[in-house]
């Protein structure tokens, strides 16, 4: 027997001990074993690759939809700040003619205080004979004058209601402006993301077809894949960079100079009327301090004091009135300036969503035409693939019998979820839960608050630690980090299209993405953690050795659940995940088992996941078999998996 084959039969004894089978299996059975096995590995290598490739033309379709979604949603938001900043400008167009109205007001104002003055003056200088028709002409002076301070009044308040409406007006554009660059930045973002998307589709469509022509080659399946020629993305980076950067808002118009209007400082009238109050009291002081009028010597030096003392405070007042009046005009010519910037701005953004429309159209359509040929020839690659896996597994069961004379427990599925389920004897998932839970992809998000996590997903998965103190010890923050590094090649959740949120199942990872490079992807919320892990405590694990491992483990653990933590109740159907056991390198590899097996048949009870069983005897074989080479080489189900 070769040093191999002895180290071969050595680490098989040790591993049908640990399985519990008592006879030793023989060198050719163990042989023959070790070719099915190598078989198997290369089958499920197939099968994944065809998995990653599908899954990448899916993204895409829904990268596409996204984008024509946000695309719209550029479009209605240039719409609406277009309209709202015409009804802005046009409102500010209207404040200087109104502040002319306002002057011409005052003017008349002034105009007829003085002549009411003059007309108190005739009636005091007016002889018997002339009296009574200088009573009137002094009536209908007063008369004017009251309605030319109404006028001035009118004008005001007409002046004010106008600024309100425009600075309502300009605030709501502004505010339509903001939405407007935002949506054209997502554009942008989207835009700029689809020719990667494209590019890794290429990549991994060129991985699994020459998965499958090697594999008809061999004979593992029955046809070569379909020619297929996949753009990389070239015409959709070009658009990308002419869209780049997207363009942002400069200064945002201010509304300084309507507020300015409605303060006391920027309206004269207050000023006219305090003025029209001196003259009118200096006029009356002027007629009783007449040498003709004053008969009363220390009566008349008050009264001349307190004209003299008028002098200083109406000269005071008239600048006043003539500073409130420069304020005013220069404030309707700050309004009418507003206008200039919000229109610069729109501009803006739609020579940035016009650029868009040029060929955005087109890279679309050569996005969605490159998702739906690669679906297409992906179904049938998957077909084949499944079937070339099942011969695999039955070869490998078979070899496994006569090596050992008798079946593998449990039985060997290293994919479907339902299987697994049926290795622990738990009943199928009952119909309802089947129809009610259809997951097709997945999706991420960070959150920081109990309850905040994002609605309408079809499922959620929890993504926990046991506490952020076990993130300094290396092995549990390398495995945390590759399992998020994992976690971020999915799309975030604000990129799931609305309508398809149902099918994507949610990773949740309590925390805020982390701001500095090369550094834990996120700043991990334990406080958050543990209150989720209480929840779950609390009835929705019923299992005591499931939720003892919350406790005894350091994590990464994932907990998925139908609905939010919030929504379910302790009766709902839970899958409970501890990734701590297993080897950094692994974690990626065993990360999409468990979304391949969400996907495949969503959990109908509270159960512990395992990796496949393949995955898990190759993990106990390789640490018992510690040093055998040729052993880790051939029974790991994937190049990722090693010894912890």
């Amino acid at each position: 027997m070769t040093p191999t084959l002895a180290r071969l039969g050595l680490c098989a004894l040790l591993a049908s001990t640990v399985l519990g089978v008592a006879a030793a299996p023989s060198p050719a059975a163990l042989k023959a074993l070790k070719a099915a096995q190598d078989r198997l590995t290369q089958r499920e290598q197939l099968h994944q690759q065809t998995l990653r490739a599908a899954s990448e033309a899916r993204q895409l379709a829904a990268s596409v939809q996204a984008t024509r979604t946000a695309w719209e949603a550029s479009r209605q938001a240039g719409a609406a700040a277009r309209d709202a900043v015409a009804a802005a400008t046009d409102c500010q167009a209207q404040v200087p003619q109104a502040l002319e109205a306002q002057a011409r007001a005052l003017d008349d104002f002034v105009a007829a205080q003085a002549l009411s003055t003059q007309a108190v003056q005739a009636v005091v200088a007016a002889d018997r004979p002339s009296l009574e028709r200088a009573a009137r002409a002094s009536d209908t002076a007063f008369q004017r004058r009251a309605t030319a301070e109404q006028g001035a009044d009118d004008q005001r308040e007409a002046l004010r209601s106008l600024v309100q409406r425009c600075s309502s007006a300009t605030r709501q554009a502004d505010m339509r402006l903001d939405l407007a660059f935002d949506q054209q930045q997502t554009l942008t973002r989207r835009v700029t993301e689809l020719p990667a998307q494209q590019r890794e589709l290429q990549t991994r469509w060129a991985e699994a077809a020459a998965g499958h022509r090697a594999a008809a080659r061999a004979g593992w399946v029955g046809a070569p894949p379909p020619d297929l020629t996949l753009p990389d993305g070239e015409v959709g980076r070009s658009l990308a960079r002419a869209m780049s950067p997207a363009p942002t808002r400069g200064q945002r118009a201010s509304d300084a100079a309507l507020l300015q209007l409605r303060q006391p400082p920027a309206d004269p009238l207050p000023r006219a009327q305090s003025l029209a109050r001196l003259l009118d009291a200096v006029a009356y002081l002027e007629l009783v301090n007449a040498p003709s009028a004053c008969a009363d010597a220390a009566g008349c030096d008050a009264t001349k004091a307190e004209q003299r003392e008028l002098a200083p405070r109406i000269a005071q007042a008239q600048e006043q009135l003539r500073a409130t009046r420069l304020a005013a005009s220069a404030a309707a010519r700050e309004v009418a300036s507003l206008s200039g910037p919000l229109r610069v701005e729109l501009l803006a953004h739609h020579s940035a969503l016009t650029l868009a429309d040029t060929d955005l159209e087109r890279v679309l359509n050569d996005a969605a035409a490159d998702s739906q040929s690669a679906d297409a020839a992906l179904r049938t690659l998957q077909a084949r693939a499944d079937s070339a896996l099942a011969q695999a597994e039955a070869d490998w069961e078979s070899a496994w019998r006569q090596a050992h004379g008798r079946a593998p427990e449990p039985r060997v599925n290293t994919v479907p979820l339902s299987a697994k389920l049926q290795m622990q004897a738990r009943p199928a998932p009952s119909a309802a839960m089947s129809a009610a839970i259809d997951l097709r992809s997945h999706a991420y998000e960070f959150f920081e608050g109990w309850n905040t996590e994002r609605k309408g997903f079809g499922a959620y998965t929890y993504v926990l630690m046991r506490s952020d103190k076990d993130l300094n010890n290396a092995d549990s923050r390398r495995r945390f980090t590759r399992l998020l590094e994992t976690l971020q090649k999915l799309p975030e959740a604000h990129l799931v299209d609305p309508t398809q949120t149902r099918h994507v199942n949610l990773f949740c990872i309590p925390g805020t993405r982390a701001e500095q490079t090369g550094a834990l992807p996120v700043k991990y919320d334990s406080d958050l953690g543990q209150q989720l892990k209480l929840r779950t405590q609390n009835g929705l694990m019923t299992r005591k050795e499931v939720s003892q491992r919350l406790v005894a483990s350091p994590g990464p653990f994932l907990i998925t659940l139908p609905g939010r933590m919030a929504d379910v109740s302790s009766s709902a159907p839970l899958l409970f995940a501890d990734l701590s056991a297993y080897p950094d390198d692994a974690i990626a590899d065993l990360a999409t088992h468990y979304m391949n097996g969400l996907v495949n048949d969503f959990p109908s009870q509270q159960l512990l996941w395992k990796p496949p069983v393949l995955q898990r005897v190759a993990l106990v074989m390789i640490h018992l078999a510690t040093g055998t080479g040729d052993m880790v080489s051939t029974l790991m189900p994937t190049a990722q998996a090693a010894p912890r």
